[in-house]
């Protein structure tokens, strides 16, 4: 029998070594968003629908180790930019960014059907041998398993529901999945979906069944807490030079000032003169140019995305190359113009957050005195309340080194966060700084622990965001061990 096995294992092993000398290990030829955007999904399924419930059972126990009491919030979350950053890339589009979301949605519900189908083959428990909630009871009589032999399996019964509504609500999102149980009401938000698995564990937990309930439905509870729907949230992130052609375009259409000519103190005071009330400058019936046309399209889309995949699917836009106040604040107009800002006696209400992107070396040593002036500004200051009291800026490694060199670029990011942390201090705004690094240390990589540790004091702030970029995403957490032990790191050092 040994003889066999290890002619297994040898023939299993001259497959994959025959397979990878007989593979190219460079592609002479660009990918396509669409196939950007299905490298970066297929990581969940391959690694992060493992790793991600693993460390989070891994700090449950040990927190509660310590502290018996605590109840783990969700500490850590992923998110991406594939579909959503146009800066530099033109095939980034409204439909782009609907293919990602519609290929993310693709992804977990495929994850959730499994994994509740699992589910309800481990919980045949019967009302003969345990007690059951009243809730669950809800729950199973509205359900479409109506096998006989179901009768007595109210577990089973409860979960068929769910899937039915879950189902329902793929199929709302344009997803092509079947369901032996069929289709019930969809689910109008991934926080009814958590509800009802809540109630289910609930039950077991108070019915002398606390493995079950720590069990597989723990890690689904997780994995839907942080994906919803929508998987992870995209960024949308365009050129401040874009966004200002577009404000200039509206402008000009409706017989404004010209946008372009006029100096920053006036472009800030035609801007807020805008931003003050709800008129849109955009009218159906003139015809604007391409550009104009894709932009507003984009965040048009973003918020048909946000209604429909729910609130987190898009969450911030950054800009890119954010030199001056205006910038962000011609962002604020283009979010008004799509119904993603309104404005109600004269104040903002955001559903997306403004991240201005230091980048250069002139830009990061003029980061504090443009926060300054907009922190200054009320109705800045109302839009930042708005989107709970945090501002994030996101910070350029890779092109501030391009600009200054390493040195440079390293002191520059530095001053800029001592400073940062400083002002928002001062102003009791919260910071979250966004950390733009590549992979090789030219470009702002690596030890990410040591990274994190070397940051200011003051400017982590109990939330920090780091970009992974490139073959630093396979390296790190294609497989399910590296990953839970890269977020690990992650974790600690935050």
């Amino acid at each position: 029998r040994n003889t066999d096995e290890l002619a297994e294992l040898q023939r299993e092993m001259d497959i994959v070594l025959l397979t990878l000398w007989q593979t190219s290990e460079t592609r002479h030829f660009k990918l396509s968003v669409k196939s950007e955007i299905t490298n970066g999904v297929n990581i969940f399924p391959r690694s992060f629908f493992r790793a991600i419930p693993q460390l989070y059972r891994r700090m449950e126990r040990q927190f509660q180790a310590a502290f018996p009491q605590i109840t783990l919030p969700n500490v850590l979350q992923i998110g991406g930019w594939i579909g959503g950053d146009r800066d530099g890339n033109p095939f980034v589009s409204a439909q782009t960014l609907r293919d990602a979301f519609t290929h993310h949605a693709n992804a977990i519900f495929h994850h959730y059907r499994r994994e509740l189908d699992t589910l309800y083959q481990e919980l045949p428990l019967s009302v003969r041998r345990v007690k059951v909630s009243d809730d669950v009871m809800v729950l199973s009589a509205k359900s479409p398993d109506t096998e006989i032999a179901r009768q007595e399996e109210p577990y089973r019964r409860a979960i068929a529901y769910i899937l039915s509504r879950l189902i329902s609500k793929g199929h709302e999102l344009g997803l092509h999945l079947g369901c032996r149980f069929g289709l019930g009401e969809a689910y109008a938000t991934a926080d009814e979906f958590v509800h009802d698995l809540r109630t289910l564990q609930d039950s077991l937990r108070t019915n002398r069944s606390e493995v079950l309930a720590n069990g597989r439905i723990a890690d689904i509870i997780r994995t839907a807490s942080i994906c919803g729907f929508h998987l992870m949230p995209l960024d949308l992130r365009q050129h401040a030079e874009k966004h200002a052609n577009v404000v200039a375009e509206l402008f000009q259409a409706a017989d404004l000032e010209d946008y372009l000519t006029l100096p920053e103190n006036e472009k800030q005071a035609v801007l807020l003169r805008e931003l003050q009330h709800q008129r849109p400058l955009y009218s159906p019936f003139i015809t604007y140019s391409e550009h104009t046309q894709h932009e507003l399209a984009i965040f048009h889309e973003a918020r048909k995305i946000k209604d429909e995949f729910g609130e987190n699917a898009v969450t911030q836009s950054i800009i890119s190359n954010c030199e001056l106040p205006s910038d962000l604040l011609a962002l604020a107009l283009l979010l008004k113009e799509t119904g993603l800002l309104t404005v109600k006696n004269r104040l903002p209400e955001s559903r997306i957050n403004i991240v201005p992107l230091f980048e250069t070396i002139e830009a990061l040593t003029n980061a504090v005195p443009i926060m300054e002036t907009l922190f200054s500004l009320d109705w800045y200051r109302t839009f930042i309340h708005s989107r709970d009291n945090i501002q994030e800026i996101m910070l350029g490694y890779s092109d501030s080194n391009k600009d200054g060199g390493y040195i440079s670029s390293t002191w520059g990011l530095y001053q800029a966060e001592i400073g940062l942390v400083a002002l928002f201090k001062r102003h009791n705004i919260r910071i979250r700084l966004f950390h733009g690094r590549g992979g090789s240390v030219g470009r702002g990589g690596g030890p990410s622990y040591q990274a994190i540790l070397g940051q200011p004091a003051g400017s982590v702030g109990g939330q920090i965001r780091i970009t992974e970029q490139g073959e630093v995403i396979t390296a790190k957490y294609a497989d399910p061990g590296n990953a839970v032990r890269n977020l690990e790191t992650l974790v600690a050092a935050t």
